[in-house]
């Protein structure tokens, strides 16, 4: 893809200059849920002043739903600390400087990352019950009520594999593996 810019070079004429686009950047959070309202968003890198056009990076970020705000950042990361519980939408808007740095041409915007900072963080289940397993190799998986009693469905994972998703207090036979 090129970026055509126009430019006037007199009344009567217009020079067209092809720029090369550069790869678009994305961006990412870590973790994507946060119970101490820490988390980093790093993105790729999209800033380049080495080459014209010269580019800037705005992070626009929203809080529940709210207004877009732009701060202009200089790194590929940000470290975000003491954030309020609540939902924050982040994005990288690039903009390419014109020659003569009086102008700014908006250039494209990244992929939409959402964070959820909340304090209570989840229950865990008081005991975990593994009976062998029977003749056909299945086996149940019981567990208590959380501890904070807050806990709307359990996962229970296998090798890193869900194998169970739901509200009670025990996982159906399930093959062992």
């Amino acid at each position: 893809m090129t970026l055509i810019r126009r430019v006037a070079a007199t009344a009567l004429a217009t020079l067209a200059l092809a720029v090369p686009a550069s790869a678009a950047a994305t961006i990412s959070v870590n973790p994507a849920i946060s119970y101490s309202g820490q988390y980093t968003l790093s993105w790729t890198d999209a800033v380049t002043s080495s080459t014209w056009p010269r580019t800037l990076a705005y992070l626009a970020s929203s809080f529940n739903g709210g207004a877009w705000e732009e701060t202009l950042v200089k790194t590929s990361s940000v470290a975000m600390t003491s954030m309020a519980s609540g939902s924050y939408a982040y994005k990288l808007r690039v903009y390419a400087l014109g020659r003569y740095q009086t102008e700014m041409d908006f250039r494209y915007e990244t992929n939409v990352v959402t964070v959820l900072v909340t304090r209570v963080a989840p229950g865990t289940p008081i005991s975990l019950d593994t009976p062998p397993a029977n003749l056909t190799g299945s086996y149940v998986v019981n567990w208590g009520p959380a501890s904070s009693g807050a806990v709307e469905r359990y996962e229970l994972y296998e090798n890193g594999a869900v194998v169970f998703s739901g509200p009670g207090l025990w996982a159906p036979e399930t093959p062992a593996g």
